[in-house]
């Protein structure tokens, strides 16, 4: 499940600005205190990243390197900071000692371009000199933690000035080691752009959010309004010609405006442009005529000035464009940061041809996870860049967004049923249909009045039932996403952000609201009710339910952790023992082992094993992530995956600690019923499996098994155990088994008739106490002879006619013998049928008895 991560606010309205880099700052805003305990045992088990392919990142920052154009500095939303020194063809991440990952600002000390600085979105500014490969806060005295743009001194590169959300300007003249305000006269004090006069470095100019232009022309020490003729107040982007430096184009939320005489007064230049906001304005050092602009909807270049401008991003994915810069020693090649997950582009033709260049730049808002549960490997996640899918676990990835709207997303789940068929909700484009695997969509929005889709939702008995919800309630489809229908009786018009299905009674349905709490239906949506009895919070961002006992049900909140329903959400109690508060962004309950809940938080994710009553931190491969979504493997619910903000997709690698050990006995006999009992170890917190090898080819899965041989010999046994969290252990052993020693045979004669065909005399021989042999078949009594009768003589014996088999555990058996003369000695002896001689008896009996002759 989705739940929605960013700014509720303004969703309708098409205006992308920095500000939507970061949630919009609280009272309480702020990056957590790392929790330096990431909860996991030696041997628990990591994160691991699995982004090969899903190379999406909203860019929102860019700086080049003056000295060595092929170093680049990209900075995402979330994911930090990225670094290139081959040209963009690949990226990697350079975040140590960045603890902010929400980056707006980029800047390259012109003189030593070691030295970097980043604007981050509630961690001020931060300073490296090292070429980004470590970073150290450099706040001292910023009384302000979003910093949205950083411009430094080209004359003077220890003199830095910061742009920031509600305190102004700040300056610094000593690189970074200490700020003081530098913002009189400004009336507005939420700054988005700034720009140095390249001739006159005391001249800057400051682009405000509301409040247009202002011009400082002694160093910020004071500021006066310069926006005559603007027809927007909102500035995101400024850009002074090198040559002629009375002429300045502002980007403002209709278009491009220039100002010729120093911003005393403006005129709007949009020839050929549509009226679009504007992000980014950069100008060609070499050929000041040439300007690009960074637009909703694309770049735009001109080659005259502003004159007139040609749509350069045509033919290519490019979507909203948050920043431009250009390679200043070869102005052909520029790059372009975009917001809608499309990552960063690049042209080595001056705007003529843009290409993808994303290669390790694995850094977009990942809002939601699905699992294919019939094909786990199968799994598809929304993306601020479109649907990404992979068919092997997450080894590789591959965009599916062939007729998609709108690239960003905002949840996508799988038809348990018919699991080629695939939803996705979608940022302004309504929910979107496949089925074929997200090989193709088409929009489904027949009686939606609105196309901003949140958390979507599938009935698991009824799939052609869809549930969706939007910034203004829920919408309800009952023939598979044919048709819409408000579902809304009893629900406040408000923001459905969180949507669950109980899994035993899908008519029972969970809402969570942006301002109105959590609300309860048990008639399929038809009818809604109050559910916030206990709830402190009324902003609830992601629901779970427990699928075993569905009356435990879960609220993660923004404001005041997580909570818990016994009851089906007639009363609800806070369980936040070891939890940071107050955000919480979503939730998963494991399938096979409900009292097993993660929690995705702001600086990762947290794990209770005893149904939320304590939370640990399992943290280790992830950092401190903010975690927008969570899920579950059912099948193999060791793999628990983690949807980032900025970092990409994780998945859990349990190693956690299996030790075994098993009570067997060291010999017993054959037939012998014998106990092995499993004796284990864990603190994995999943359900064991065990495998037993009795060394005879038998085996058992039970943790204490019984098992009997029914051959002697010595045997090798082993107990494997595993659990659903992929640990293993082992343990072995030997069992020696002998044959149980018969007791003496008690037998007697008891019958003798005479054959009357022949003549001979009949004997019977009774006995009792048979057991098992060594081989496993039944002992068989014979008849022997003492002495041994010689052939041809009177008393030559006539054969041992009959001999009876005695199965394992019979207690008594006869022999019948025949003789026709002659008295003699008869020898009884239980021996191994596997024998064919008297060898290996394991005990006798002689009886004596008088045959009279014939």
């Amino acid at each position: 499940m989705r739940t929605l991560s960013g700014v509720l606010a303004g969703v309708a309205v098409a205006l992308v600005t920095l500000g939507q880099v970061f949630d919009t700052p609280r009272a309480d805003s702020g990056i957590p205190a790392p929790d330096t305990n990431d909860g996991a045992k030696a041997g628990d088990g990591e994160w691991q990243p699995i982004n090969s392919g899903l190379d999406n990142a909203d860019v929102y920052a860019l700086a080049v390197d003056p000295k060595s154009p092929s170093t680049v500095y990209a900075g995402t939303s979330g994911g930090g900071v990225f670094k290139t020194s081959d040209g963009a063809l690949h990226w990697r991440s350079v975040n140590i000692g960045l603890e902010v990952r929400e980056i707006a600002a980029l800047a390259v000390d012109p003189a030593n371009t070691l030295v970097v600085y980043c604007g981050t979105g509630g961690g001020g500014v931060y300073r490296s000199d090292d070429g980004g490969e470590g970073w150290a806060e450099s706040n001292r005295g910023l009384a302000e933690a979003y910093v949205y743009a950083l411009a430094v001194d080209p004359a003077n590169s220890s003199v830095v000035y910061a742009g920031t959300y509600s305190q102004g300007v700040f300056k610094s003249t000593n690189g970074g080691k200490q700020w003081k305000r530098a913002d009189a006269g400004l009336t507005t004090r939420d700054v988005r752009s700034l720009a140095i006069d390249p001739l006159n470095a005391s001249t800057i100019y400051a682009g405000t959010n509301e409040g247009g232009v202002f011009k400082s022309t002694n160093g910020g020490q004071s500021w006066t309004p310069s926006s005559t003729g603007l027809g927007d107040l909102y500035v995101a982007g400024l850009a002074v010609n090198p040559v002629s430096s009375g002429t300045i184009f502002a980007g403002t939320a209709i278009g491009v405006y220039r100002s010729t005489n120093g911003g005393a007064s403006w005129a709007a230049v949009r020839n050929g442009m549509p009226e679009t906001y504007i992000t980014s304005l950069v100008i060609d050092p070499a050929n000041p005529s040439t300007v690009y602009a960074g637009a909703g909807g694309g770049v735009y270049k001109s080659t005259n000035g502003g004159g007139s401008w040609k749509d350069v991003g045509r033919g290519s994915r490019i979507l909203d464009v948050n920043v431009i810069v250009i390679d200043p020693k070869t102005p052909s090649t520029a790059y372009l940061g975009t917001y809608q997950g499309s990552g960063l582009f690049k042209t080595t033709t001056g705007g003529g041809r843009w290409r993808a260049a994303v290669s390790g730049l694995s850094s977009g808002n990942i809002r939601g996870i699905a699992i294919d549960p019939v094909d786990p490997a199968g799994i598809y996640v929304a993306t601020s860049g479109g649907v990404f899918r992979t068919a092997d676990s997450g080894a590789s990835w591959a965009a599916t967004n062939l007729g998609l709207r709108s690239l960003d997303i905002g949840d996508v789940v799988v038809d348990p049923m018919k699991t080629s068929v695939i939803y996705a909700g979608t940022n302004g484009g309504g929910v979107h249909k496949s089925v074929n695997r997200g090989g193709k969509w088409k929009a489904i929005n027949r009686g939606f009045d609105n196309g901003y889709i949140y958390p979507l939702a599938v009935d698991p008995v009824a799939p052609s039932r869809l549930y969706a919800g939007t910034y203004d309630g829920l919408f309800r489809s009952t023939n598979g996403g044919a048709t819409w229908s408000r579902a809304q009786t009893g629900l406040p018009e408000d923001s459905v952000l969180a949507l669950a299905i109980d899994p035993a009674a899908p008519t029972t349905l969970y809402v969570g609201l942006y301002q109105g709490g959590l609300f309860k239906s048990v008639d399929g949506g038809d009818t809604w009710t109050a559910a916030n009895h206990g709830l402190e919070s009324n902003y609830v961002r992601d629901i779970a339910i427990d699928p075993v006992a569905p009356a435990n049900v879960y609220a993660a909140t923004d404001d005041m952790g997580v909570f818990k329903s016994t009851d089906g959400g007639a009363n609800w109690v806070a369980i936040n023992t070891g939890l940071p508060l107050p955000s919480v962004y979503s939730l998963v309950v494991d399938p096979r082992n409900p009292a097993t809940t993660y929690a995705g938080v702001d600086n990762g994710v947290y794990r209770s094993t005893n149904g939320g009553a304590s939370w640990k931190l399992m943290n280790r491969g992830l950092e401190y992530d903010r975690v927008l979504a969570l899920a579950v493997d059912a099948a193999s619910p060791a793999n628990v995956y983690a949807a980032t903000r900025g970092r990409g997709l994780f998945r859990w690698s349990a190693t956690c600690d299996l030790g075994c050990d098993a009570i067997v006995p060291s010999s017993t006999n054959i037939g012998a019923a014998v106990t092995f009992e499993a004796t284990i170890e864990t603190d994995c917190g999943a359900p064991v499996s065990y495998l037993w090898r009795f060394g005879d080819g038998a085996t058992s899965g039970k943790k204490t098994s019984v098992h009997a041989y029914s051959k002697a010999g010595t045997f090798s046994w082993s107990l494997t155990a595993d659990t659903t969290a992929t640990a293993a252990c082992t343990s072995s052993g030997q069992i020696t088994i002998t044959v149980q020693p018969l007791p003496d045979l008690t037998g007697t004669w008891t019958d003798f008739t005479t054959d009357p065909t022949t003549g001979q005399i009949i004997a019977t021989f009774a006995c009792k106490n048979i057991a098992v042999n060594a081989s496993g078949s039944p002992f068989t009594t014979q008849l022997y002879f003492s002495p041994t009768p010689t052939v041809g003589a009177d008393s030559v014996l006539v054969e041992t006619a009959i001999v009876q088999a005695l199965g394992p555990g019979e207690e008594s058996g006869k022999i019948v013998a025949k003789s026709t003369r002659g008295s003699h000695a008869y020898v009884v002896a239980v021996v191994d049928s596997g024998e064919t001689t008297a060898e290996g008896q394991e005990d006798n009996n002689t009886v004596s008895a008088p045959i009279p002759n014939l």
